[in-house]
């Protein structure tokens, strides 16, 4: 790719401040040109968009522009920018056979599980259009890991791939909060008030460790050969991290904290600690960034579990909206006809349960722009 592609510059409906507003900061060292009429400074070199669309998004047109900016000033982002908000959301809502609370869902490809209150387990194979109770298994907390999904309950764990058969898991006899895989092991803190969490190496198979922070435990995750664990523990400095569950130490993400953790989620190769003091990010649990505020009125969701990485997007559950994002900086908080406390990525869609008794599977499409550069808040973004 040429440093000097043509670029999207803006919505069509910016008009003429995008000459004083986004050229002059962004743009120099080029021979002057006459824009619209209008002679930029010298040093300075730009074209208005044309009037022939280059992409075009729900309401919006995105138009070619003959601005150039060479490539490494822009900001990299994932392979699409996912859009999010009323107008670029469409809602195709599917149907469970029957009006339940939903407490939890989770994903792998096309198939979606649901768990009730009561705990009934329901599976769609079509993205959450059409639903069927599952057999043989019940659940409190359905979870993915490794590319299975695990459903947990107060005396059993079960794993399906395809929603039809329930693989027994061994040696678990409690509730957990999640599931983690790596460093050749899986991870499956207990959500009580206890010290117990569950490994395994094949992930059906699961010993009991009487290691884990004895509060009780909300999320867990892996990346960069580490585990992150939140607990319901106020006052800490951060959350609990292992190698290999064994052994935990506490991170510190700033001097003198003490704060709550909410949960923690893994996002490729970062971790994302989300707390009542604000969110951080770090690489290695031993320097951590602030990069990002909670909404005042969050509250976390009493189920687990309470958030999510998938298809690039984040999505963090509080007790009456699901936070969306495709970086923590700028959450977007997307609301049902009810507290949705369950949610998960599943293709184009955002899928979520609601937690009174609803015979509803709201499915909202999400919008994406691929494989083109955008221009979003006074910045540019190159899409790899």
């Amino acid at each position: 790719m040429s440093e000097f592609d043509p670029v999207i510059l803006a919505e069509v409906n910016r008009g003429n401040s995008l000459v004083s507003d986004v050229l002059s900061p962004l743009i120099s060292g080029i021979s002057g040109a006459v824009i619209g009429g209008v002679t930029p400074a010298v040093g300075m070199s730009a074209q208005l968009p044309s009037t022939k669309p280059m992409i075009v998004q729900e309401n919006t047109e995105w138009l070619r522009s003959g601005v150039l900016i060479p490539q490494e000033g822009y900001v990299g982002i994932p392979d699409y920018l996912t859009q999010l908000g009323p107008g670029v959301i469409a809602t195709e809502n599917g149907v469970l056979p029957s009006s339940v609370n939903v407490v939890s869902t989770a994903s792998i490809g096309a198939l979606v599980v649901f768990a009730a209150s009561s705990g009934g387990v329901y599976v769609s194979k079509d993205r959450g259009l059409t639903c069927l109770i599952a057999s043989g298994v019940s659940a409190s907390a359905v979870f993915e890991c490794n590319g299975l999904i695990y459903a947990s309950n107060s005396g059993s764990l079960r794993r399906t791939s395809n929603g039809d058969t329930w693989e027994y898991c061994t040696g678990v006899t409690g509730a957990v909060c999640g599931i983690a895989y790596g460093n050749g092991v899986y991870i499956a803190p207990s959500s009580y008030s206890t010290n117990e969490c569950w490994t395994s190496s094949d992930g059906v198979s699961f010993a009991i460790k009487l290691t884990a922070p004895a509060a009780a435990k909300t999320s867990i995750c892996f990346a960069n050969g580490l585990f992150f664990l939140s607990t319901t523990q106020s006052s800490v400095v951060g959350p609990s991290v292992s190698n290999n569950g064994e052994s935990w130490f506490v991170a510190t993400l700033y001097q003198g904290a003490s704060l709550l953790v909410h949960l923690v989620i893994s996002a490729a190769d970062r971790i994302y600690a989300f707390t009542n003091a604000g969110i951080f990010e770090t690489l290695d649990a031993t320097q951590w960034i602030k990069i990002g505020i909670m909404p005042s009125s969050y509250t976390a969701t009493p189920n687990f579990p309470r958030g999510f990485y998938q298809d690039g997007l984040l999505g963090v559950l509080s007790s009456s909206s699901v936070l969306m994002a495709n970086h923590p900086s700028a959450l977007v908080s997307i609301t049902f006809g009810g507290a949705a406390h369950a949610a998960c990525i599943s293709g184009d869609y955002l899928i979520a349960g609601l937690t009174k008794p609803s015979s509803i599977v709201h499915r909202s499409k999400l919008g994406r722009v691929v494989g083109n550069p955008r221009y979003i808040s006074g910045i540019y973004y190159r899409v790899k």
